[in-house]
């Protein structure tokens, strides 16, 4: 009987071990970047998210290894490394004076396809990503890629909120045997950007 009951809370053990090392790094179900506005950093919810949620704010166009906190500013193993071509701070963006300026305003752009690593993730591990793509000129379309999911943006001025394939695209993929996933982004017939992006396990969208 002894023997059967260690069994068992040596399984329990072992499954809570699994299931903790599934979640690392994600205790608020969520991590959000936005970038080339480090001095003035969005916070709250956007597609996902709740108000008051926190935003990792990386300027300039590249950078290497950068630890992220998640949504409620706790330290994860989360990393992100980028290049763009440049940022840019646009004043006649689409989102001036609305409740998305902060995140919407500043971008990092790519004149030919540029990537946004995200390491420190759970190997093989299934994630929804959410990028933003808004600028300051109408009908701007940025490819975004991870792995076989694909998804390109329409950019529209008009547009005053969020909206799927026009100033965000939302893709799921699974991390590689590295802990690694890799956000392509490049232009469709010309300058192509973004502004930020939002990652979660699948099991934790909010």
């Amino acid at each position: 009987m002894r023997h059967i009951t260690s069994l068992i809370v040596s399984t329990i053990v072992s499954i809570s071990a699994m299931v903790s090392l599934a979640q690392a790094g994600f205790d608020a179900g969520l991590v959000n970047v936005s970038f080339g506005n480090k001095g003035a950093a969005y916070e709250g919810k956007a597609v996902a998210g709740a108000d008051g949620d926190k935003w990792n704010a990386p300027d300039g166009d590249r950078g290497e290894k950068i630890k992220l906190v998640d949504a409620k500013e706790k330290v994860t193993d989360v990393t992100l490394t980028f290049a763009a071509t440049g940022t840019w701070d646009a004043e006649d963006a689409g989102f001036v004076g609305t409740n998305w300026e902060k995140l919407l305003r500043h971008y990092i752009f790519a004149n030919e396809p540029q990537s946004i690593a995200l390491s420190g993730l759970t190997p093989g591990a299934k994630y929804d990503v959410i990028v933003y793509s808004a600028s300051n000129t109408d009908g701007r379309k940025t490819k975004i890629s991870i792995g076989d999911d694909a998804k390109t943006t329409t950019y529209s001025m008009e547009k005053k909120e969020l909206a799927d394939g026009v100033n965000y695209a939302k893709l799921t993929a699974s991390a590689d045997a590295d802990g690694t996933l890799t956000v392509k982004f490049e232009g469709v017939d010309g300058e192509g950007n973004v502004n930020g992006l939002q990652i979660m396990p699948v099991d934790k969208g909010r």
